[in-house]
């Protein structure tokens, strides 16, 4: 083997080693982009999952003050609600009132404390009553017990007998009566402030319509 072959062949061996040398390296380069590519996404990835879920939680968040804060002004605006309801109702209830104590002193009252007590005495069904009424109301009572009595026989054709409690009903009762029987075990209310009391409080379904009405 001669110098210049030898020496060819040594060139070749070096060509050779360094192209197989700068392949490796090539593919270690283009191996290192890849790795750093998918970190660099990965890490994008994470990011923006990490945001999501910061907005998810965060959209959570004002949805539920949202939330409490409607419940809240709606509770306030039912407060305020029955607030007027119940201003509405006290209102009429003092405008009858006043109404009532006028109306005691009609000529048409006699009839109707007749009709409160004739009413009381057939709920009652008994056949012995006592009927309280207030001081002012005794004399008008004592005047039509006897026709109470024969309206009562004439509708259950039965015997009633009839007495003025000695229980007298207070001011605040304004008129009307109370029924009572077997030693007060049984009594029927009749009195107009009762009878008021009742029709007041059958307004508040017909105001909850009004104001809660969907």
């Amino acid at each position: 083997m001669n110098s210049n072959y030898a020496a060819e062949m040594i060139k070749k061996m070096k060509a050779s080693i360094a192209h197989q040398a700068e392949t490796n390296a090539e593919q270690i380069r283009e191996a290192a982009k890849q790795d750093s590519d998918r970190i660099k996404l990965r890490q994008i990835y994470q990011a923006q999952m990490k945001i999501a879920e910061e907005n998810k939680l965060r959209e959570k968040q004002i949805r539920a003050q949202k939330s409490v804060k409607l419940s809240i002004a709606n509770g306030q605006q039912r407060m305020k609600v029955l607030k007027i309801r119940d201003e509405a109702v006290n209102s009429a209830m003092e405008k009858a009132t006043e109404q009532l104590k006028e109306y005691v002193k009609k000529p048409e009252y006699p009839e109707l404390l007749y009709k409160l007590c004739l009413q009381g005495v057939l709920s009652l069904n008994e056949d012995k009553v006592e009927i309280a009424v207030t001081a002012a109301d005794a004399e008008i009572f004592n005047s039509k017990k006897s026709n109470i009595a024969s309206e009562y026989k004439k509708r259950t054709e039965k015997d009633v007998e009839i007495s003025l409690s000695s229980y007298v009903l207070p001011d605040q009762a304004i008129g009307g009566c109370v029924v009572i029987a077997k030693e007060g075990k049984l009594q029927c209310s009749n009195t107009l402030m009762d009878r008021l009391s009742l029709s007041c409080k059958d307004l508040y379904p017909k105001i909850r319509e009004i104001f809660f009405a969907k």
